[in-house]
């Protein structure tokens, strides 16, 4: 592991008693809470890039030091001088918690044209939506899977990853109910229409609709809802009431007749 905020913690709470501090008087020193400083030497969060800096000056060790690992000081140093032609993209999403969104944002500008999609994933929460989307639309060209959109829909803009979709189906892609149900509220009623089609009829049922319902056309609730009910699944009266205000009026006669027949 490159960087293992563990070790690294303990190597900061280690310099910091050899330099006969509190975490209080190291955090007044970097003008910063004393409550960041126990997160550090707990492991549960890491000093950024300046305040490594900070560290390294303030004890007169080297960030590789801190680091605990040489590879880790080389990468935030070529990183900081943007000299990222000496790093690879996994390089830069391990390196991700310790940069600013400035520094990372350039990084990620400067290596776009190498970024995967599958790099996109790790780096999304780091990176602004526009770059994102930018660096999606260079890195689908080179190949992508449903996971990744998946993931990627929450940060990126819906029309993006709605177009990626509608062209992956179209080429033969398909797409399973349980990624369906993760990315649809991130999709127009066309493009959700056009995947349900690529889904097998028998594995919707009255839950799977009523999960969906509220991101598709009324003509595709309608005739899923029909074809339910021609497979011999009666709906009852709470059915009937979810599904009414979305089915166009040949679906809700079927519907009704199913209740009350």
């Amino acid at each position: 592991m490159i960087f293992d905020s563990i070790q690294i913690g303990r190597t900061i709470s280690k310099l910091r008693r050899e330099k006969n501090m509190t975490q209080l008087e190291l955090a007044d020193r970097l003008n910063i809470s004393y409550q960041a400083i126990s997160n550090w030497e707990r492991g549960i969060s890491m000093p950024d890039l300046s305040n490594l800096s900070e560290l390294s000056e303030l004890w007169d060790v080297s960030i590789d030091e801190i680091l605990g690992n040489s590879r880790a000081g080389k990468i935030l140093s070529s990183i900081s001088e943007q000299r990222t032609e000496e790093i690879t993209p996994q390089e830069l999403e391990k390196a991700a918690p310790f940069l600013k969104p400035d520094q990372l944002e350039q990084s990620c500008d400067n290596m776009k044209d190498c970024l995967t999609m599958q790099d996109l994933v790790q780096l999304a929460p780091f990176i602004s939506s526009k770059l994102l989307n930018e660096s999606i639309l260079n890195a689908a060209s080179k190949g992508f899977e449903i996971k990744d959109l998946v993931y990627l829909a929450p940060f990126s803009d819906s029309k993006i990853i709605a177009s990626l979709l509608q062209e992956y189906l179209e080429k033969g892609g398909t797409v399973t109910y349980d990624e369906l149900i993760k990315i649809i509220p991130f999709l127009n009623h066309k493009t959700a229409d056009y995947a349900l089609q690529t889904i097998e009829n028998d594995k919707i049922g009255i839950s799977q609709l009523k999960n969906i319902t509220p991101f598709v056309g009324t003509d595709t609730v309608s005739r899923i809802l029909e074809r339910i009910i021609d497979s011999g699944r009666k709906l009852n009266r709470s059915d009937l009431n979810y599904f009414a205000p979305f089915l166009n009026n040949e679906a809700m006669e079927k519907a009704f007749r199913s209740v009350f027949q």
